[in-house]
């Protein structure tokens, strides 16, 4: 009786026709999908007029690259899914990049935007616009800024946390609330006694002499008709250093004790806007 003897070569050659032919009747024609915003998927409160806008290609296909793509940018969604774009239509741009700078019309602060995109593959098919993905800008430019800095106290040495609260009350017909704060050298913002966001310890840490970060909250679902109480608790962080240590701290030349500066801004069905900031009401 004649014996089968194994041959590996003969084995990893038809392993290879096999992974080769499951390859080709799994093809997928080229998509795009994870829109983002300066890196940031729905980024919320950006002070840049000039965004970076990303995408992914997304084929199976061995060999598959772009080719080419087109960038669209309005200001509502249904436009988007008209194909119609009232800040900016790149064209088809020729290239294999993955992400341009916005170049449209000027951006407006406290607005919400809306973009999409589409590839060409390495055989000149073009894909379906992606999902569009929105971005909100908060204030394109410092002097916007309408609130007070506020203190209880200009002693750092002080040991009891600020805390800082105000009765505000909104109209019938709300559309937008968004509240922008910076509050160092650390915050919460409370809504009808909801704490905001899913952090903590914000701020980031910065040298405060030379630039001071903000936080913007999406407060919309968490207000009501009528009245609302909002409170911020604010912490020394490394804004006010009490400890002393190694790197002098406590002597930093932006020493202060904690301090809250905080616009919320309202917008109506109707297009009214209104602020309230910080000022020396809050208590």
């Amino acid at each position: 009786m004649k014996q089968f003897k194994y041959n590996p070569f003969l084995s990893f050659f038809l392993l290879a026709i096999a992974f080769m032919a499951c390859q080709q009747g799994a093809k997928v024609p080229s998509k795009i999908d994870g829109l983002k915003t300066d890196y940031t998927a729905d980024l919320l409160g950006t002070d840049n007029p000039t965004p970076m806008l990303s995408w992914k290609m997304s084929d199976n296909r061995i060999g598959a690259a772009q080719s080419a793509f087109q960038v669209l940018a309005a200001t509502s969604p249904e436009l988007l899914k008209e194909g119609k774009a009232d800040l900016w239509d790149s064209g088809k741009l020729e290239g294999p990049q993955n992400k341009i700078i916005y170049s449209g019309k000027p951006l407006q602060s406290g607005s919400k935007y809306y973009w999409t995109a589409r590839i060409w593959d390495h055989e000149g098919k073009a894909t379906n616009f992606g999902q569009p993905t929105a971005f909100e800008t908060a204030y394109l430019d410092a002097s916007e800024w309408k609130g007070k800095w506020i203190t209880n106290t200009e002693d750092t040495t002080s040991q009891p946390a600020p805390y800082f609260r105000k009765t505000i009350e909104t109209k019938p017909g709300l559309k937008r609330a968004t509240a922008y704060v910076a509050g160092v050298g650390y915050h919460e913002l409370y809504v009808n006694g909801e704490k905001m966001g899913d952090k903590f310890l914000e701020p980031g840490y910065t040298r405060f002499d030379r630039r001071t970060l903000y936080v913007t909250y999406d407060i919309t679902d968490f207000l009501r008709e009528g009245k609302n109480g909002f409170g911020v608790l604010l912490g020394n962080g490394w804004y006010n250093t009490q400890t002393k240590a190694v790197w002098f701290f406590e002597k930093a030349p932006w020493r202060k004790s904690p301090r809250l500066l905080m616009d919320v801004r309202f917008e109506y069905e109707d297009g009214t806007v209104e602020f309230v900031s910080t000022d020396e009401s809050w208590k």
